[in-house]
């Protein structure tokens, strides 16, 4: 065996030539974070400063919602004990979508294709998980998009906020991920620029439950996983597929909800 060679000797490990040039770059042109503009330090994949990254935080430890429909008890009291119409259990938000930056952030995902933006986001809010979801789920099934629409974005935000919020909590069984458990039938128009009742005609009988899932599913626990809930007509047209599908019950866990 041949005696180590002296610290002098020692080769050392070669610094990445594009590693110099980012940090020169950054030096130069500061990153700009994505929700107040301001130039300085960022997070790596938030693109958050340390001020927007503490102000999010406090937002998601302080939203009190609605043990059953999510709505922002700090805004009045909600209406589902005397009016239910979804075939869900429930609605778990983890904060409400008017709250300070979370518009912009859930923005930034959609509409410039953040996707380590979204993967993040589920690891800030897995601190929350077992707070708000008390009780074990056999899978958790992120929203599908139309894969047009998908090719076109990229990603499917659904499932990166879903694979950071289950990747970053500590759950001893967390529910499996099944990205390919649904399906859309159809392409559909985009649910924002429609009004409440063409939302509704416009995601009807849109998903299906793919054949693989099918054996899966029946007599499973689901989380149904997506970034926004509005009216709850997407979340409503999915659950419906998979409780047809066999599954014992649905509950909607959202990063927010409008």
């Amino acid at each position: 065996m041949k005696p180590p060679l002296p610290d002098a000797l020692t080769p050392k490990p070669r610094t990445n030539p594009s590693s110099i040039l980012q940090r020169i770059d950054e030096f130069i042109f500061p990153p700009i974070c994505i929700v107040c503009g301001t130039r300085g330090p960022v997070g790596k994949k938030s693109r958050l400063c340390e001020k927007c990254m503490l102000k999010i935080q406090r937002t998601l430890s302080l939203y009190s919602g609605c043990p059953r429909c999510g709505h922002d008890l700090s805004a009045g009291a909600c209406k589902c004990a005397t009016k239910w119409e979804y075939p869900f259990e429930r609605i778990v938000p983890f904060t409400n979508f008017s709250a300070p930056d979370v518009r912009t952030i859930i923005h930034q995902v959609k509409y410039r294709k953040k996707k380590q933006l979204a993967y993040f986001m589920g690891k800030i809010c897995s601190t929350h998980f077992n707070r708000l979801i008390v009780e074990p789920f056999d899978y958790a099934v992120p929203i599908p998009l139309h894969w047009i629409k998908k090719r076109v974005r990229g990603f499917n935000q659904a499932e990166w906020f879903c694979k950071g919020l289950l990747h970053g909590h500590d759950r001893d069984q967390p529910p499996i991920i099944l990205n390919r458990a649904l399906k859309r039938r159809r392409y559909t128009k985009k649910q924002a620029s429609l009004r409440r009742q063409e939302r509704w005609k416009n995601v009807g009988d849109a998903f299906t439950v793919t054949r693989s899932a099918k054996p899966l599913l029946a007599g499973k626990s689901v989380l149904l996983v997506d970034d926004v809930i509005t009216t709850g007509a997407t979340c409503t047209a999915a659950s419906i597929a998979l409780i047809a599908a066999g599954c014992r019950f649905v509950t909607i866990l959202t990063l927010a909800k409008d």
